[in-house]
């Protein structure tokens, strides 16, 4: 949506400025899940090849991105918690079938 339609379908000046903080939260908001899929992808590519020092690696880095994206309200401190635990889970298993 181009911002002259945005200006029309918007008569108050306060819905418009509304509208136009959404957008730019929105924008932000989708690079961070972005950046954390990216990073959970990194990992479970770790966990493929069997490399338990660049899964750990990894691991703490997905810890790190997930509670900087709560901090900043991007997702709920639920929903970290329970990725950080299911992938957790996999370093686990990991540990398990190496020895």
């Amino acid at each position: 949506m181009s911002e002259n339609q945005s200006e029309k379908k918007h008569k108050c000046s306060g819905a418009l400025k509304a509208h136009k903080q959404s957008l730019k939260a929105q924008k932000r908001n989708s690079i961070v899940k972005s950046i954390i899929a990216t990073y959970i992808k990194k990992f479970l590519e770790a966990i493929e090849s069997k490399d338990q020092k660049q899964s750990l690696k990894a691991f703490s880095k997905i810890q790190s991105v997930l509670l900087k994206a709560v901090k900043k309200n991007v997702i709920k401190l639920n929903k970290a918690a329970r990725t950080c635990s299911r992938l957790n889970k996999k370093i686990k298993s990991l540990e398990l079938a190496s020895k």
